[in-house]
């Protein structure tokens, strides 16, 4: 159904890239990209003649591992190795959702995020609208659940959660900015649908009677997985697999709906189920 999904961000070091204070935040960043970087300088005055081989192993000896300057994980010491220069940039500080209903202020960074997966394709920079419907992913410790948000998730926000976005973003070269630009809010960026042409013409026949659009589809397999019958019926799969999406008999909201908050959305009791079923996302 969905060109492409992320998992949130994981960030391996939450007490430093994640603050309530924005202020606070550049502070604490600024001051591990400074530690981190007098490590590297070192670290390259000392070892830079040893093979890279050598270095791997002498790493974890050679770093100072004072938890109040930073949190050292694979990534930075890799980076490290690589005498990787890190920059301060503010533009990476984005709002964020770390736990439901809770925002915080984050720094967005491959620099100092363990794994950001497919996220800057999907809120590529601070205010890109989009929004993303977020589920329980494979190793959750919790029950299935689905939340929706309109910034950047953590991992954990919802149970290693799996977001499905109705927007991704590609950057473009400065020469093909102009012919993008009605297509964004940001330059250098294209926007483009993240569902699938073929989805929209199976709901399409699917509701001859209604103008399904792709964001009807959005909203629809939100309240599909907010249907208590649905949940209830597929326990076993949702604890296992990524949901797979029923069409129901008739269309269970209007057309204005997804105009609507989306956190209002009720759950609709869907019955008479015909055998068509999408997967969120097929692998090739």
């Amino acid at each position: 159904m969905f060109k492409n999904y992320s998992r949130g961000v994981a960030t391996a070091r939450d007490a430093w890239v994640y603050q309530s204070n924005q202020d606070k935040l550049a502070q604490n960043i600024q001051t591990t990209i400074r530690f981190y970087n007098q490590q590297r300088e070192q670290f390259h005055q000392a070892f830079s003649s040893l093979s890279r081989q050598a270095q791997v192993k002498t790493v974890n000896g050679f770093i100072n591992h004072d938890s109040t300057q930073i949190n050292w994980v694979r990534s930075t010491k890799e980076n490290l190795i690589k005498n990787q220069v890190v920059n301060f940039d503010p533009a990476s500080i984005v709002t964020s959702l770390y736990r439901p209903f809770t925002k915080q202020w984050m720094y967005f960074s491959r620099d100092l995020n363990e794994m950001v997966y497919q996220m800057p394709q999907i809120f590529p920079y601070e205010g890109a609208k989009n929004v993303v419907i977020a589920v329980t992913g494979r190793g959750a410790t919790k029950e299935f659940s689905a939340m929706i948000t309109n910034v950047i998730p953590d991992l954990e926000m919802i149970s290693k959660g799996q977001c499905f976005p109705l927007y991704l973003y590609e950057k473009v070269s400065s020469d093909k900015q102009d012919l993008f630009a009605q297509h964004s809010q940001h330059a250098g960026y294209h926007r483009a649908d993240g569902i699938e042409n073929e989805i929209l013409t199976h709901f399409q026949k699917a509701y001859p009677k209604n103008k399904v659009c792709k964001v009807d589809i959005f909203y629809y397999i939100y309240e599909v997985l907010h249907c208590e019958n649905y949940r209830g019926q597929y326990k076993d799969n949702l604890s296992k697999q990524l949901p797979r999406i029923f069409l129901a008999k008739m269309l269970p909201f209007s057309l204005s709906f997804p105009k609507q908050d989306a956190n209002l959305l009720i759950s609709t009791s869907i019955t008479n189920l015909p055998p068509s079923i999408l997967l969120l996302f097929q692998v090739n």
